[in-house]
């Protein structure tokens, strides 16, 4: 409906009362929120569907980052709707990857695309970066990553019309100045009063930097249930038991799978065809 990409990016701020397509929001004490948004479609020189931020917001980025430093105490989370090249989540190969579009700034020059992972490896206040676009479950072991200290968590949809694995899901995050909680909210799992399902994907030690997944193999792994309209807030630990042994770090590989980089540095070693 819109005959330029400028437009459509200024009718997407009016609509959000945004004077920018990037974002900073703090939370609690020294906790920061970072968002980056794709700021090109038509006028993608490569893929249309590229996830495209441009240089100013990743200056941008740059200096939120250098001004709220891990020695001064800061926790930054930071939001983009696809994942960054280096973060070991899963992707799609023969949608994503041969088209240009699997990562954020796929088609930018080496200088640009390896910015973010980066970032992530010479500031450690990066403690969580959460992405989308690919519209696949939560549920897969490679749909939660870590590289450094930070953990990348893959969002799933909640629209039926919009996942690819017949899943409808949410992401929900706890936490204080110590640990960090990952949840997952199962809409198309529901009790018989309509409730759906939510339960512990990650605990994150703020302090020591570790990671411990959990699984829902079994009952004992469930978490509470919540209606549309509860607030999660009230989910407690011991409702999401962990159960490490149903996490794995090896799987048998399927058609659409996702493409490694075994050394997250960004950068594409080969320059081959992906078949």
């Amino acid at each position: 409906e819109f005959d330029t990409d400028e437009g459509n990016l200024n009718a997407w701020m009016e609509c959000f009362d945004k004077t920018t397509p990037y974002f900073s929001k703090q939370i609690g004490e020294r906790t920061l929120l970072v968002g980056l948004s794709t700021v090109r479609f038509r006028d993608s020189p490569h893929s249309s569907h590229e996830c495209h931020a441009d240089e100013a917001q990743l200056e941008w980025f740059e200096n939120i980052v250098q001004n709220h430093s891990e020695k001064d105490g800061w926790r930054i989370c930071v939001f983009t709707h696809a994942p960054i090249m280096g973060s070991k989540l899963r992707v799609l190969q023969n949608v994503h990857v041969v088209n240009g579009c699997a990562w954020m700034n796929h088609c930018s020059p080496p200088r640009i695309r390896s910015s973010f992972i980066r970032a992530v490896e010479h500031h450690p206040q990066i403690k969580l970066w959460c992405s989308g676009h690919f519209h696949l479950s939560q549920d897969f072991p490679d749909s939660l990553s870590r590289v450094n200290q930070c953990t990348f968590v893959q969002v799933g949809v909640v629209g039926m019309k919009s996942t690819r694995d017949h899943t409808r899901q949410t992401r929900v995050v706890q936490g204080n100045s110590e640990v960090m909680k990952i949840y997952t909210v199962n809409h198309h799992v529901r009790d018989e009063e309509g409730n759906a399902e939510v339960r512990l994907d990650a605990t994150l030690d703020l302090l020591n930097g570790s990671m411990e997944l959990c699984g829902d193999d079994d009952d004992d792994t469930r978490a509470s249930t919540a209606t549309d309209d509860d607030d999660v807030d009230d989910v407690d630990d011991d409702d999401a038991a962990c159960n490490n042994d149903v996490w794995f770090g090896a799987y048998i590989p399927r058609e659409m799978d996702g493409c490694y980089v075994e050394d997250p540095s960004g950068i594409i070693a080969s320059k081959d065809t992906i078949d």
